[in-house]
């Protein structure tokens, strides 16, 4: 018995044709509506100062905003207040060692992994709300307030310790038609400038000067790598 209104009969292969014509009309527009949604995303990421391959960083212009922030706390008068007064800052700034080698041997994939890694490292190696920025390339740059008095030193030897402690990536490498996981090893270079209450300078001046300590350190022989 044919059906009046399509004149089809049910069950036939011409049913099951319009019924794979109308999934994959589905999954088309599935499709479109997902990378809709991941255009939002984005676009909330960047209103928010986010970094689009690391979660937990902020971009160099939000980061910026902060810097600001704080500075202008750092020069507000002392007054009897409920809230704690911010004391000092730490601006640590680092880059991966090597990162053009991790690049150029396995490929960018394994060099965002890296990136992925130090991003997921440094949240760990930090307090919460420590704000977290990846600056540009593999430049990362953590500010820690104090609202007391501090040891940086210290506190600089704790991170280097918490990043570097077996940092490494795996990597599939294919020789000869036989593939392996191998283990990359790399490090971090560090440096940090520390920023006091009625500061004159910039947001610019203390990422310079953070950014030369950092080459400086780097100079005597790149990060410091600790086994586990």
């Amino acid at each position: 018995m044919r059906d009046p209104d399509s004149g089809i009969r049910p069950g036939s292969p011409d049913d099951s044709y319009q019924s794979i014509l109308e999934l994959r009309q589905e999954n088309e527009n599935l499709k479109d509506a997902i990378a809709e949604k991941d255009k939002e995303i984005v676009h909330l990421r960047e209103m928010v100062g986010g970094d689009p391959l690391i979660n937990e960083a902020l971009n160099r212009a939000f980061l910026t905003s902060i810097l600001e922030g704080y500075i202008r706390q750092l020069n507000s008068p002392q007054i009897e207040r409920k809230s704690p007064v911010l004391h000092s800052l730490m601006v640590v700034f680092m880059d991966i060692d090597r990162m053009k080698d991790i690049n150029d041997e396995y490929g960018h994939p394994s060099g965002d992994k890296a990136l992925t890694l130090v991003g997921k490292r440094l949240k760990e190696a930090t307090r919460p709300g420590d704000p977290i920025s990846r600056i540009g390339g593999d430049e990362f740059v953590v500010v820690l307030p104090f609202y007391e008095v501090a040891n940086f030193e210290e506190k600089f030897k704790e991170i280097q310790h918490k990043v570097n402690t077996g940092l490494f990536i795996e990597v599939e490498i294919d020789k000869e038609g036989v593939k392996r996981i191998e283990r990359v090893p790399f490090t971090i270079s560090m440096g940090f400038e520390k920023v006091e209450r009625d500061t004159k300078t910039t947001v610019d001046e203390i990422l310079t000067e953070a950014d030369q300590k950092m080459y400086k350190n780097k100079g005597r022989g790149r990060g410091l790598r600790i086994e586990e």
